[in-house]
């Protein structure tokens, strides 16, 4: 194994696809099936099954050849959340919306037809993170979803990307505070209010990296919040890797800024 992927000063390639299974199911899920309004109180959805599944196989092996690789994981994410219990309003926007028709039949079809892995109390994201930085190096994180920026390694964002392409640690630490200050609405939580794009931004840029817990709670406390509630957004924020991971018991170690270190740093 060779820290944070490299072999004397060079990057290697990685060997195995990581791919997001949740982004896949819904894509082709939604991309194949359509919504007919015969009338107000008449609405009819009409599905192609076959050509959703025959686009998920084509696309998983795209994956594959555009990451070079002939080895690869599908992983999907479980019923359970420890989010939910960080904090309630966790992805609560998302309760009332309704999974196309497709996604339950695309799923059922990738655990029969691809290796796939799924570990119950967190989600498909964590698992990506958690096996990347397992193996430094090795794998290389397929997904369109912005939070595993957070993750130093190999990444492949097929709406970005013609290639794999290397986040450094250091990147990665910024994207994890640069998303406990603006938050995300899509996931359900806040940050900190007032905390936009560039402000943020600048705000981490202009401060020294050993520093940037202690500039993240003056922020919340310039808004009579407190280092709890900043404790807690960054909670729910963290991506889960190999040193957040108890793997005996099989569940995740909240995140605490004294924990927080350079990853494969002793």
């Amino acid at each position: 194994m060779f820290p944070n992927g490299r072999k004397g000063g060079r990057i290697t390639h990685p060997t195995k696809a990581l791919i997001d299974g949740d982004v896949l199911f819904y894509l082709f899920a939604f991309a194949n099936q359509k919504k007919i309004e015969w009338s107000p109180d008449c609405t009819s959805i009409i599905t192609d099954e076959q050509n959703a599944i025959d686009g998920l196989d084509s696309f998983v092996q795209d994956i594959c050849k555009a990451c070079k690789v002939t080895d690869y994981l599908v992983l999907y994410s479980g019923e359970r959340n420890f989010r939910y219990k960080v904090l309630p309003t966790y992805k609560h926007n998302r309760t009332d919306k309704e999974k196309p028709f497709l996604h339950s039949v695309l799923k059922a079809h990738a655990i029969e037809n691809h290796p796939c892995v799924c570990w119950e109390g967190i989600e498909a994201d964590d698992v990506l993170g958690i096996l990347s930085t397992q193996d430094p190096g090795k794998c290389v994180i397929c997904s369109i979803d912005k939070d595993l920026k957070q993750i130093q390694g190999w990444h492949y964002n097929w709406n970005k990307m013609g290639k794999p392409q290397w986040i450094p640690q250091e990147d990665g630490d910024f994207w994890f505070y640069y998303q406990i200050l603006v938050g995300d609405t899509a996931d359900g939580y806040k940050g900190c209010p007032g905390m936009g794009d560039k402000r943020t931004r600048k705000l981490l840029e202009d401060t020294p990296r050993e520093d940037w817990w202690s500039v993240v709670v003056e922020a919340y406390e310039k808004k009579k919040l407190t280092e709890d509630d900043a404790l807690q957004q960054a909670r729910v924020a963290r991506m889960l890797t190999v040193d957040l991971w108890n793997a005996k018991t099989k569940t995740p170690i909240l995140w605490h800024p004294t924990m927080d270190k350079l990853l494969g740093e002793s």
